[in-house]
């Protein structure tokens, strides 16, 4: 039977990197994130496995920043070096532009990296499986989209009258299946099947 598309949100990250969300049926989730040249990532799921509250993260690569600050230290170094000190001033003069350049190319790095997810987990086992940029210029068309895959959540697990433990043995079979196509890796799936099978329903 074929499945009727009810919402969509389309994210551009960078010049290789995107994520494509598609709603079919207010029921199904289908993932496709293209993270730069030949790594693509595509899973789906039932949304029953999601829990409701969405949490918002700010990732920050401070490798940038710490890499900034290294060549900033490096490059005012090279300067006293070429001031008080007797040789090579053209030179350490050189180093400490290129130094310079170097931080500064790096502070942009961070701030380009720099981003605000809105992150969608398991129900049960906390595993985060649907990351949306909050901070993008479409930021109240991610509003709406989130918006409404809450209200579909809810509606779904309302309407089929899910007890616990058939909501504990979806999320089980949804992640099994989310490791398989490598959504998730192993780890963190073994991780949430002893979690989700030692919690008292």
């Amino acid at each position: 039977m074929a499945r009727r598309l009810t919402a969509r949100l389309h994210q551009v990250e960078g010049r290789n990197s995107a994520r494509l969300f598609e709603l079919f049926d207010d029921r199904f989730l289908r993932i496709r994130r293209q993270a730069g040249k030949g790594r693509r990532i595509e899973y789906a799921m039932d949304i029953a496995i999601l829990a409701p509250e969405p949490r918002r993260t700010h990732v920050r690569p401070w490798r940038w920043l710490i890499a900034s600050g290294v060549c900033t230290a490096l490059a005012l170094a090279a300067v006293l070096d070429a001031v008080f000190g007797t040789r090579h001033t053209i030179a350490l003069s050189l180093l400490a532009v290129a130094l310079l350049a170097l931080a500064v190319a790096a502070a942009l790095q961070f701030l380009r990296d720099s981003r605000h997810l809105l992150t969608l987990h398991s129900r049960l086992a906390a595993v985060p499986l649907v990351e949306m940029l909050a901070d993008r210029p479409q930021a109240q068309e991610v509003a709406d989209f989130a918006e409404r895959l809450i209200r579909c959540i809810n509606d779904t697990v309302s309407g089929k009258e899910l007890s616990p433990e058939d909501l504990r043995a979806g999320e089980l079979r949804s992640l099994r299946k989310l490791a398989e196509s490598r959504a998730i890796d192993l780890a963190s799936y073994e991780q949430a099947k002893q979690q989700l099978l030692s919690l008292a329903l």
